[in-house]
């Protein structure tokens, strides 16, 4: 593969923060715009997984009237 050099125009708050993020994946901010073009903005902004990032940020809520499926499904996937 042939690189070619491009320019920028980035923002001091995000060269700031991909030159820390590319810091703490011990790689360089290249190679990052690269794996943003190649896979996609999520791989590149979260080493975190999916169920990391949204672990207690959702809630069920509670049906009025009586459903039996909801119900159930409300018993077993809550974790308080």
């Amino acid at each position: 593969m042939s690189l070619q050099r491009i320019h920028l125009h980035l923002s001091k708050e995000s060269l700031a923060y991909g030159r820390q993020l590319a810091r703490q994946k011990k790689t360089s901010i290249s190679k990052l715009v690269e794996g943003f073009f190649l896979t996609g903005r999520r791989q590149v902004q979260s080493g975190k997984s999916f169920s990391e990032r949204w672990a207690g940020k959702v809630t069920l809520r509670i049906p009025e009237k009586s459903d039996r499926r909801g119900t159930r499904l409300t018993k077993t996937a809550r974790t308080e």
